[in-house]
């Protein structure tokens, strides 16, 4: 597959920009050559004071995949607002979990990009609905107290598994986020490509609550029996609820993938950040 329009988004940071200007210097460079065309979203052309750009419903009709500089956040952040388009990130941020470039030495990578040279791995993702509202979650769902700080009575039920129990909370995680909150609560590192959903209680008051790995086709009802609760979807989306529904998204999460990682391995060089 080769890429005719590559979509182009920075985090607004000193230290993303001068990497996201060297990474279009080095792309236009390549365009004299490949021709394929560059195309930057409006807040990114604004931050790096670009001519052209397009808003979002466009940029997303446009693009045939989207090259990111910055976080995982920043990833995120781009999966929730441009889902379904094939996305790679090159790593300007502490962790990088989602990205398979790092800020030094990208250039081959790219290069390989132009050519064609890589796969395209499907994730699976969470969907949420709640009070009327539906959101789609390529890392977790996480369910607390609005006083973060204060216990929350929790019922879940799911085809098999009926528990009631009062944590901080719960994290409902996808096998991509199983690296992300989930871990930080003491949750399995699983494989990415893995389908499952892992139930993770937030600082549990019984020692019997551990975390538990579920088939991808279960769904949850959550709902607190004693506070208001409130969820986060990816560290995107904050908002009160009254109960929840969460299960398999019918739509997953495109990685592009140039070289081939180790799940494990990249777990224990993060973790020693």
């Amino acid at each position: 597959m080769k890429i005719k329009r590559l979509g182009f988004i920075s985090k607004k940071t000193e230290h993303a920009g001068r990497v996201a200007k060297d990474a279009i210097a080095f792309l236009e460079k390549e365009n004299e050559k490949k021709g394929f065309d560059l195309l930057f979203d409006a807040p990114t052309a604004k931050y790096l004071n670009l001519k052209e750009s397009f808003e979002e419903k466009e940029f997303a009709k446009k693009v045939d995949a989207i090259l990111i500089v910055g976080g995982d956040g920043t990833f995120l952040h781009s999966e929730m607002v441009y889902p379904g388009i094939p996305k790679l990130e090159i790593n300007t941020g502490t962790v990088g979990f989602l990205a398979n470039l790092d800020e030094h030495g990208y250039f081959d990578g790219l290069r390989l990009l132009i050519d064609g040279k890589f796969k395209i791995e499907e994730r699976m993702k969470l969907t949420v609905d709640y009070d009327g509202k539906t959101a789609q979650a390529l890392n977790e769902v996480a369910v607390h107290a609005k006083n973060v700080s204060r216990l929350v009575t929790l019922k879940v039920n799911s085809d098999v598994f009926k528990d009631t129990f009062a944590a901080n909370g719960a994290i409902f995680s996808t096998p991509t986020g199983s690296t992300a909150y989930s871990l930080s609560a003491g949750g399995p590192i699983v494989f990415p490509t893995i389908e499952s959903i892992t139930l993770t209680p937030i600082c549990p008051m019984s020692a019997t609550n551990h975390p538990v790995v579920f088939p991808a086709n279960h769904s949850f009802h959550i709902e607190s029996l004693d506070r208001e609760i409130m969820i986060s979807v990816d560290g995107q989306i904050d908002e009160d609820v009254k109960s929840l529904e969460i299960y398999k998204s019918k739509f997953p999460g495109k990685f592009i993938r140039i070289y081939e990682e180790n799940i494990w391995e990249k777990a224990k060089k993060k973790s020693s950040i």
